[in-house]
């Protein structure tokens, strides 16, 4: 009986459970709705108006366009409440289609989130006035279209959104943002983001209307002028981001004292903020980021008092005095940049004292002092740390033996003495930058030389010896420069870091061929292997390593008697054809031999082209006037780094031989085009088709045995600064146009033949009488050099001449300066002004790019 009653009951609930789950489904057929009729027509022409080469849309089939991929619908009224066509392969939008957007989606009306976020270079819009039609749109990201071709006027009609939260319009360079989205209805934005677009006005006033917004993001925008104090007083903004618009201006002792009511990340980095830090605190901040600014003053005390605080960016300013210990309290503290200042004082285990959480330490370039016990053990374990000229004492500094997470490791001129302790290299294989250059560490490196894979390694200048170490990854710099390794080079060299971009092993003792195997390294920029003692031929095998941009295989005699090169053979004619971007070849202070490869001068990149003290012959090739990179004036600087990704840069640096001295360029390196075949045994005369090269500033063929007249033409090239043509057999008359070469501040004629009196006037009465020595029929006037016979006069200058424009902006107002105040000026100088100018734009331009 008990049996039977059981199984009633179990029936009766199975029976209960099928009722319900058919009310259910009965339930959810007259509530699911497929796709209204009309929106899924509009999609369709949608679809097929957009070039889809990878099928990204081949599941928009079908009557139920709820069920294609990117769309969502209201279970009960079955419109399309959201589409996402964002790109899944950001980085790659030309593999992957071009987009067109239509205004098909207008029709869309319960839409309340599209998503067209990023890899949509190629969509074109004509109008925005369809999305005036998407009157419950919520959501709108559309970062990384091209939006510069859309009217203004069409844009306003994002302002007409009243139910708007969140637009994303980063790099879309849209039109005039600033009139084309007034206030209107834009009071429901919570979240904007107008970053990496060219806007280059100052903050929208509107802004500090919305009252609602919670997240800003203007950064790297061309923004200038004064930050609003308005932003500070919008009641719920939690993140504002200004980066990287270098303009924007503001007193942060008055910016930082608003309201700030709610404010938890505040990025001010790279711009013009000036003034001293409040000592006011704002308690909320999470994130501040003040780095690269013009702030002054003591880092305040109230510092310590920021206790949610997680990022701490104060590098790159003008702050002085000490390092306030109460930094050290900071327990959730994760970012410290305190780096390239003006601090002082002394650095001790207190001011770590609770930085547990952190992760990044930068103190680098400043005057403080570590005053760390040799037992100190960090509270912290970071991932970079960057102790970059700083005294850190003569020994290799003993607390960063637990730094057992650390992948970024500079300790350059840092006054280290002594070895590298053993310690070090259980450490060293997790490192991705590895920087101990400028010091004077001792000892022979581990052979292999332990290092994470594809790293950077700088150990140049130093007092390393011992053979050139194999790394025991694949590296991607390895700069050993300037310490006293001996050797060969490893024959395996190239083997064991193919994905190498830069390789410096110069100012070494290393001895012997270059291996073979230096072509493996395929994705080389830089070889550097001068001041050696290396003999025999450059390998063929140099071919495969195509983008090669500098090759310096010279010997500069920098300071001392530095050995050479003894390199033998002809010039390789390949360089031409395998290494199209090459941008400087040196190869001066050897043995080459033959002619000079005619094919060299078809380089279109070559900038810099160095032969000299070879044993060349024959005579220059006519092709030299092919070298497009001097045909015009580099006005434009690129400061030339190798690395940059890595936070750190390798700079661009290289010594040219001109006026007589070798000067060295980094910073200005780009704007120097420069020839010189100096001191080998070229014959005949200078060719014409030189003097297509009209932006070439240097040009020395002195110590030849060059006949024939100095060209008449050589006044094509007005940006010259620098003409060595001494100790060849050139006669003649000095060209009356030469005058005119206003930008010139080395002249060397001298042991020639030339004849007749020197053209007076311009820069030419500016040089000595060294300038015009040994040639026995010249007379220059004004150094009392007077004609020893009767000679022809000069003719007067050719009307045909072009007026050509000067080498680069500002030396317009230097050349003509100098050369209309003539003699009396530069004379009372003493001091060619183009050198003086270059040294200068060195200067302002380390400055300006102070890492």
């Amino acid at each position: 009986m008990g049996k039977f009653c059981g199984c009633k009951l179990h029936a009766l609930l199975i029976g209960l459970i099928c009722a319900i789950c058919i009310e259910i489904s009965f339930c959810r057929a007259d509530t699911e709705v497929g796709c209204l009729k009309v929106e899924r027509e509009a999609l369709i022409r949608f679809r097929d108006g957009l070039n889809d080469p990878e099928n990204r849309l081949s599941s928009w089939q079908g009557p139920d366009c709820c069920r294609w991929r990117g769309l969502s619908c209201d279970n009960r009224s079955g419109n399309v409440i959201k589409l996402d066509l964002r790109n899944p392969y950001p980085n790659d939008a030309e593999t992957h289609g071009f987009w067109n957007l239509s205004g098909q989606l207008g029709n869309l009306s319960s839409l309340w989130s599209l998503d067209l976020m990023r890899g949509f270079s190629f969509l074109t819009v004509d109008s925005f006035e369809w999305i005036g039609g998407l009157s419950s749109l919520n959501q709108l990201l559309m970062s990384g279209m091209d939006l510069s071709i859309v009217d203004k006027d069409s844009v306003k009609f994002i302002s007409r959104l009243p139910h708007l939260i969140e637009l994303q319009l980063s790099g879309c360079n849209p039109t005039d943002i600033n009139q084309a989205l007034p206030i209107l209805n834009l009071t429901s934005l919570n979240i904007l983001d107008l970053s990496l677009n060219s806007l280059n006005s100052k903050i929208p006033i509107w802004l500090g209307n919305i009252s609602g917004l919670v997240s800003l993001n203007i950064s790297s925008s061309g923004l200038f002028g004064p930050i609003p104090g308005g932003l500070s007083e919008l009641p719920h903004l939690e993140e504002l981001n200004l980066a990287l618009n270098n303009n924007l201006t503001a007193d942060s002792s008055e910016l930082l004292r608003g309201t700030w009511g709610k404010i938890v990340t505040l990025n001010l980095a790279s711009n013009l903020v000036y003034g001293s830090n409040p000592n006011e605190s704002i308690e909320t901040l999470v994130d501040l980021e003040v780095s690269h600014n013009k702030l002054q003053g003591q880092i305040p005390l109230s510092m310590g008092r920021l206790t949610a605080l997680e990022t701490l960016g104060l590098g790159g300013n003008d702050l002085n005095g000490y390092v306030p210990s109460s930094l050290g309290q900071l327990s959730k503290l994760a970012v410290l940049d305190i780096s390239s200042n003006h601090l002082t004082g002394l650095i001790s285990e207190t001011h770590f004292r609770d930085l547990l959480n952190l992760k990044i330490l930068d103190m680098s370039s400043n005057s403080l002092v570590f005053n760390l016990s040799l037992k100190w053990v960090p509270p912290f374990r970071v991932t970079k740390l960057n102790m970059r000229s700083r005294n850190l004492g003569s020994q290799f500094p003993n607390w960063v033996k637990n730094q057992r997470e650390v992948m970024y490791l500079d300790l350059s001129n840092t006054s280290i003495f002594y070895t590298i302790p053993n310690w070090f290299w259980d450490i060293s294989t997790n490192l991705s930058l590895l920087n101990l250059s400028n010091n004077q560490i001792e000892g022979q490196l581990p052979n292999p030389f332990m290092i994470h894979a594809f790293a950077d390694v700088d150990l140049s200048f130093n007092l390393f010896e011992g053979l050139i170490p194999i790394p025991s990854s694949d590296l991607t710099m390895f700069d050993l420069s300037s310490n006293h390794f001996h050797g060969p080079i490893p024959s395996s060299i190239g083997e064991s870091a193919p994905s190498n971009i830069f390789l410096s092993l110069s100012n070494n003792r290393i001895t012997g061929p270059i291996p073979m195997s230096i072509g493996g390294m395929m994705y080389l920029q830089v070889l550097d292997l001068s001041r050696y003692n290396l003999t025999g031929n450059i390998p063929p095998s140099i071919g495969n390593c195509s983008y090669l941009k500098v090759i310096d295989m010279s010997s500069n005699k920098l300071s001392g008697d530095l050995g050479k090169n003894k390199f033998s053979g002809s010039i390789p004619s390949w360089i031409e054809q395998s290494i199209t971007g090459l941008r400087i070849l040196r190869l001066r202070l050897n043995m080459f031999t033959g002619e000079t490869p005619p094919e060299l001068f078809f380089l279109s990149s070559l900038q810099v082209f160095d032969l000299a003290d070879n044993k060349l012959s024959g005579s220059i090739p006519s092709s030299i006037g092919n070298l497009k990179a001097s045909m015009q004036t580099q006005r434009s600087n690129h400061y030339l780094l190798y690395g940059r990704y890595r936070g750190v840069y390798y700079e661009e640096s290289l010594f040219v031989s001109m006026k007589g001295e070798s000067l060295e360029y980094n910073r200005t390196l780009s704007l120097v085009t420069s020839i010189d075949l100096s001191r080998n045994g070229l014959t005949g005369e200078i060719p014409e088709d030189l003097l297509n090269l009209r932006g070439l500033l240097v040009l020395n063929l002195s110590g030849n045995l060059l006949t024939g007249k100095l060209p008449e033409k050589i006044t094509y090239l007005r940006g010259l600064m620098s003409l060595d043509v001494s100790e060849n057999g050139l006669s003649g008359v000095i060209p009356p146009g030469m005058v005119r070469l206003t930008s010139l501040s080395y002249l060397n004629l001298s042991f020639n033949n030339f004849s007749g009196e020197v053209p007076s006037g311009g820069q030419l009465t500016t040089f000595e009488e060294s300038s015009f020595a040994e040639n026995p029929n010249l007379c220059v006037p004004w150094v009392q050099i007077t004609c020893k016979f009767n000679v022809p006069s000069n003719h007067p200058i050719g009307e045909q001449e072009t007026v050509e424009n000067p080498w680069f902006g500002l030396s317009v107002d230097l050349g003509f300066g100098f050369g209309f105040l003539g003699v009396y000026v530069v004379l009372l100088i003493r001091r060619p002004w183009s050198d003086a100018y270059f040294r200068f734009m060195d200067k302002v331009i380390g400055l300006c790019c102070r890492k």
